[in-house]
């Protein structure tokens, strides 16, 4: 399946910090120290796939890039 790639300013983040990470609002909430970063969201395309359980099971069932 991968990793999906973020980018985001991690420099308030520490070592041990419960995070959550919701790669369809393209938010990242640090539950340790109450704050909330935001990177660009995926593309819905790309959320699908990742839910679908990736790109091979992903094409299986739409038969091709589709939603």
């Amino acid at each position: 399946v991968g990793l999906p790639v973020i980018t985001c300013d991690t420099e308030v983040i520490s070592e041990g910090d419960d995070l959550e990470v919701d790669l369809g609002t393209g938010k990242v909430y640090d539950h340790t120290q109450g704050r909330e970063l935001s990177f660009p969201p995926l593309p819905e395309v790309m959320t699908a796939i990742l839910k679908d359980g990736g790109l091979v099971a992903h094409i299986q069932k739409h038969k091709d890039f589709r939603l």
